[in-house]
């Protein structure tokens, strides 16, 4: 039973993040990369960065957006931040890019364009959440479960092996 309303409470979190914006098609499709990008964010939340705002994380996460949209032009320029903080954000995020792109660490193969369209979800969300004053690092905390979701996994199955 408690892993009924553990899972009904993380869908109800991305259904929330979904309401304050986003396509539904990116979470259904792409649900995996959803998770595992809020995971990354959460993980330095919890850890290393637990007094991270919203706004730097919207920071973070325009970075890697920009970064992307300028190497999909064929230009090779990363936006970095001169905040540590941030940069450590932006950095994580990158790495569950890469790894997806890549197919590494058992996450499943995703082409670049999807992974962008991940990233460019999140940052309508976070954007939203500042806008309507709702607690973005809160919903995604909520929406991320414990370990990252391995290729073939679901966000509402057992947690998928934990990568390092």
């Amino acid at each position: 039973m408690a892993c009924s309303i553990y899972t009904q409470a993380r869908l109800r979190s991305i259904e929330r993040l979904l309401d304050l914006a986003g396509d539904v098609a990116i979470e259904y499709e792409l649900n995996d990369v959803m998770h595992n990008f809020r995971l990354a964010l959460m993980r330095l939340a919890r850890t290393r960065l637990s007094d991270l705002s919203a706004s730097e994380a919207a920071e973070a996460i325009g970075n890697l957006a920009d970064s992307l949209r300028t190497r999909r032009s064929g230009l090779i320029y990363e936006f970095r931040s001169s905040n540590p903080r941030i940069q450590m954000v932006t950095d994580a995020l990158a790495t569950v890019f890469e790894l997806h792109e890549k197919g590494d660490k058992a996450l499943r193969k995703v082409a670049p364009e999807e992974l962008e369209r991940c990233v460019r979800q999140l940052k309508r969300q976070v954007d939203a959440a500042l806008r309507r004053e709702v607690a973005f690092l809160a919903l995604c905390d909520a929406a991320a479960g414990a370990d990252f979701i391995v290729a073939g996994g679901k966000p509402d199955s057992a947690p998928g092996r934990l990568i390092t």
